[in-house]
């Protein structure tokens, strides 16, 4: 592809061919003057023409020029068979006018006949390819497709035959007729000789197949061309793209700027940036988005990410020209992306007009800031606004009309909230103690700005951005944190603000377009360095490998790699020359508040050498779920058509519940890492839970970076490193999300509970149910709780080793979640138990395991328990959690025990409730009998893996104690006959025994209950 040469024509140009025994000519016709020969030539010879002599004329008594460019006589054949000189005339037009652009699959014109709209699109489809890898360049391309014109046509036939609008209005015709184009395409492609351009246009053809809509039909041949095409693609579909493939890809093309939206899923959500990667912003988005999916698992939209271009930029554009360039782009690539998307007007989908749909309805598409694209929420509100699209300013998070993070500070407060787990594992009391630090990032940056000021006891040492590098070996703290706050309130501050007066003997500030920096003894002692002048990239990379508490990540680009990646797999070249192996690093933990600081072979490298790291999709979460907090209120508060000004106030209003909501989920996913690192147990078969995901989720190990079979059971314990566990945890949660939409039904009570506690209070008393999302919500929170709360595989644990559906798994803890009213003693005592000791905290989390365990098995052993009855019975015997008199971590484990007992208890009476018997009274039968001494005996033969068995027979006994009320317990157990039965339970010392007794008992129950109904 060529940037034209040609100065666009205020002024209408005609061109005509002319055909005389002179031979072949383009005769030009433009007031007041033609455009120069010069900058005609390159443009014709890419078409393939050439010019042998100029003949100008001017027009007496009329200021109008007139040329006739006289054609080498080798363009006599093709332009002989043109069969419409007239397209050919009107694409010459438009090229020497400047509006269509410049290049060598303009020949398609001559030898195939194509018109500008036709050519455009071939380019736009070229251009995909190459963004997607294919080896081919454009030019060579462009050759391949210039010697098979017949198979060009034939590839356009099928695209029309696809795609057109005025095709597809009888649906039987139009697969008929998309059939047969396809068919003469696959006919043409199989005969052509030419290996290379058979190979290109089969994956042009590949391509159509996989376009899903097309932007192409919106325009007559007769206008202008477009801005831009656009196209939507199945990219699954394409097995010659690189993974991971989304599910739905929307390509922009324009001579102007280039973009990709790439999406995981129908309900997805991810930033848009602005690329300066010209050659391969596909690659560049497709690696963000990998990152995406796994941060995603902890929101309602699964990942998504985009990204665009600016093609036309001069290189020495002052800043305000290239800002207002990004600008236009972005909104025109914004534009392009809606112009696909289906609309809901009153909850019906409304597809776009003009756009043949080959997949289902699809209106959800939000997108967010990213890199260079900050402040750009405003512009797609005001956009997605006044086109009507049904999210309104909900379309873009972030915006003046939402949640601003960089004053809320939520990526890095989430951030930290990891790092505090961490450091009480390092017996470091953050609160008290200080800790050092080195960061890569700048003051007037949101995520490193925020990051330095919420920790005061932070030792900032050095830090870098692509500006400068800043050193203060022994800071003064509190004056320090001061300075860093002022630099944070002041517009547009760098490093060079900083008051060196503030910086310790030794420091200083320094450019990084220097070429040699000088530095203390004092700094070069602290960072190791070998001698005291060096280039700014050197002291960059000592900065990095320096001996700290906290490496902290507050900037853009990839410093850390695995000693096996090279530079060119890593993909950041920007950062070639200051990018560590993972051996250099001394810190003791890695903060991530910037996306992909390090390769995920990095980080798994880190973690094995001791460093305590999870990942970036871990630490920084926080940012991405606020954003969708934001969304998923918009869409609840548009759906009420509450007042513009009301629902700003509102939004306010709940911006501490919706900081505190998305805090708990970042500290709730860090905490159940460092569960299973710290007891690699609770994992009960890595492999096993590895191959579960991958035919579950698609889960690709060697994309995802996670260990085969054999790697794994080599380890110590087989255990997994954070950065894999990470991982895993969210693979588990999109799993979970899954199965949960695809399986949802009537929302239950126990749902309600969920989607009801998603939302502030302020907002509770809204019609939720009505939510366009509320499926997403319920199955989101759902596996977040799930798998944060009762570990990483307890669900598939469940569905591998007793037979459960998953489906069920989530069901029956979803109902015991609610029914226990967890968010209400999460609420009370998170935060409490994230400030204490290690070992304190692991031993509340495990009785909070084994009693979402039990209380989950309880469920599962008596299926009659998810009802709207049984749930009316739980709610009022269990009520709210009442708050223990002194809450103490000692008492904490009990609390959660006392209340799961109780739970266990009426799971197992729900047969006795359903008969008429009164809950308290069954309940206050089930405490006798567990109390009793020969029971006592019973329970402590079962564990909690036959959680089943102790329902069974607690139910048994309660029936026989409720019967019998004024007899003894061992005289029940003689007159029903289970004296043998309850011997052989005493006794047992095999399972199998334990299965024989079991199944006396049921049988007796069966029994002595049909004596009842009978009765």
């Amino acid at each position: 592809m060529l940037q034209s040469s040609l100065t666009p024509i205020t002024h209408p140009l005609e061109v005509t061919l002319v055909n005389t025994e002179a031979g072949y000519g383009i005769t030009l016709t433009q007031h007041p003057a033609i455009p120069a020969l010069s900058a005609l030539l390159p443009a014709l010879h890419n078409m393939g023409l050439q010019v042998t002599r100029e003949e100008q004329q001017e027009r007496a008594g009329k200021q109008t020029r007139r040329s006739t460019l006289w054609l080498d006589d080798a363009c006599t054949t093709p332009l002989t068979a043109l069969t419409d000189t007239p397209r050919l005339a009107d694409f010459l037009r438009r090229l020497f006018s400047g509006e269509a652009e410049d290049g060598r699959l303009n020949g398609l014109a001559v030898v195939a006949g194509l018109n500008a709209h036709e050519i455009m699109l071939v380019r736009a489809y070229a251009s995909y390819l190459r963004q997607a890898g294919w080896h081919m360049s454009l030019r060579y391309m462009a050759d391949c497709l210039r010697r098979q014109p017949a198979a060009v046509r034939a590839w356009l036939g099928y695209h029309h035959a696809r795609l057109d609008p005025l095709m597809s209005r009888n649906k039987v015709a139009a697969a008929e007729l998309e059939r047969v184009a396809h068919t003469q395409l696959q006919r043409q492609i199989a005969a052509l000789q030419d290996a290379d351009a058979a190979d290109l246009l089969e994956k042009l053809r590949q391509l159509v197949a996989a376009t899903v809509r097309s932007g192409y039909f919106l325009h007559s041949t007769q206008d202008a061309l477009p801005a831009y095409l656009a196209i939507k693609l199945d990219a699954q579909s394409l097995d010659f793209l690189p993974k991971p493939r989304p599910f739905r890809e929307i390509y922009v093309f324009s001579e102007r700027f280039e973009g990709v939206h790439l999406r995981g899923g129908a309900v997805s959500r991810g930033g848009l940036r602005w690329s300066d990667r010209r050659e391969d912003y596909r690659t560049e988005v497709l690696g963000l988005v990998k990152a995406q999916l796994v941060k995603n698992a902890v929101i309602v939209p699964t990942g998504a990410k985009g990204g665009f271009v600016c093609k036309l930029l001069a290189f020495d554009a002052s800043r305000e020209a290239t800002q207002a360039e990004g600008v236009a782009c972005y909104q025109l690539f914004i534009n392009a992306l809606l112009d696909l998307t289906d609309n809901l007007v009153e909850g019906a989908t409304m597809p776009p007009a003009n756009v043949v749909r080959h997949d289902a309805d699809d209106p959800y598409l939000v997108v967010a800031a990213d890199k260079g694209t900050a402040s750009f929420s405003d512009l797609a509100n005001a956009i997605s606004v006044n086109r009507g699209f049904w999210l309104g300013d909900a379309f873009a998070s972030g915006g003046s009309n939402g949640y601003d993070h960089k004053k809320m500070g939520i990526t890095a407060k989430g951030a930290w909230e990891t790092a505090r787990l961490r450091f009480t594992e390092l017996g470091i009391d953050w609160t008290q103690d200080s800790f050092t630090a080195v960061g890569i990032g700048d003051m007037s940056g949101d995520v490193f700005g925020n990051g330095m000021l919420l920790m005061p006891h932070l030792q900032l040492i050095a830090a870098f951005d692509h500006r400068h590098i800043f050193i203060d070996p022994t800071p003064n703290t509190a004056a320090a944190f001061a300075e860093r706050q002022r630099l944070f309130a002041l517009p547009r501050s760098s490093w060079a603000d900083y008051n060196t007066t503030l910086i310790s003997a030794g420091g200083g500030v320094y450019a990084r377009t220097e070429r040699q920096i000088t530095v203390s003894d004092t700094a070069r002692q602290l960072l190791g360095l070998q001698q005291n002048t060096l280039t700014p990239d050197a002291l960059i990379r000592a900065i990095l490998a320096a001996p700290v508490t906290v490496l902290y990540n507050g900037g853009i680009g990839t410093y850390v790699k695995a000693p096996h990646e090279t530079h060119e797999q890593v993909r950041d070249r920007a950062n070639d020359r200051i990018r560590l192996d993972a051996p250099e690093v001394r810190a003791l933990m890695v903060v991530e508040g910037g996306n992909l600081g390090l390769t995920q072979a990095a980080r798994v490298a880190l973690a094995c050498q001791g460093v305590r790291i999870m990942t970036d999709a871990v630490d920084n979460s926080a940012g991405v779920d606020c954003s969708d907090h934001e969304v998923n209120l918009k869409i609840l508060l548009r759906q009420a058509a509450l007042p513009a000004a009301a629902t700003s106030t509102l939004l306010t209003d709940m911006s501490m519940a919706v900081e505190q909501a998305v805090l708990t989920t970042n500290r709730a996913q860090a905490r159940r890492i460092l569960r299973h690192r710290h007891q690699p147990g609770l994992l009960a078969d890595a492999c096993a839970l590895l191959q579960q995901l991958e035919s579950a989720t698609g889960l690709d190990r060697a994309l995802e970076q996670l260990p085969v079979d054999a790697v794994i059971l080599q380890r110590e314990q087989h255990t997994l490193y954070e950065p894999e566990l990470a991982v895993l945890l969210a693979h588990s949660k999109m799993a979970i999300k899954s199965a949960v939409v695809a399986g949802a039904g009537m929302i239950q009570p126990w749902h309600q509970y969920l989607l009801t506690r998603y939302f502030p209070q302020p907002v509770r008393t809204l019609d939720l149910t009505a939510h366009a999302l509320k499926q997403e919500i319920i199955a989101t929170r759902l596996a977040n709780e799930l798998v944060d709360r009762a570990g990483i595989g307890f669900a598939h644990d469940l569905v591998r080793r007793r037979g459960w559906p998953l489906l069920r798994v989530t069901e029956a803890f979803a109902f015991a979640w609610a029914a226990l009213d967890m968010d209400t003693w999460l609420q009370r005592h998170d935060v409490l138990i994230t400030a204490l000791p290690a070992a304190t905290r692991h031993a509340i989390d495990a009785a909070l395991e084994r009693g979402l365990a039990d209380a989950v098995n309880a469920v599962l052993a008596s299926p009659a328990v998810l009802s709207q009855a049984s749930w009316l019975v739980f709610a009022d015997q269990l009520g709210e959690f009442a708050e223990a008199p002194v809450i103490t971590p000692a008492l904490l484990p009990e609390e959660i025990n006392r209340r799961v007992r109780r739970f266990v208890r009426l799971s197992a009476a729900t047969p006795l409730i359903a008969q008429g018997h009164h809950a308290a009274t069954v309940l206050s039968a089930l405490e006798q009998v567990s109390q009793a001494t020969g029971f006592v005996g019973v329970m402590q033969k079962l564990d909690t893996a036959g959680q089943t068995v102790v329902a069974r027979v607690e139910l048994l006994l309660t029936s026989a104690l409720l019967a019998q009320r004024g007899n003894q317990l061992e005289d029940v157990i003689a007159r029903l006959g289970l004296a043998d039965a309850m011997t052989l339970i005493t006794d047992s010392a095999s399972e199998e025994h334990l299965a024989a007794a079991v199944a006396q008992l049921d049988e007796a129950r069966f029994q002595y209950e049909l004596g009842l109904h009978v009765a």
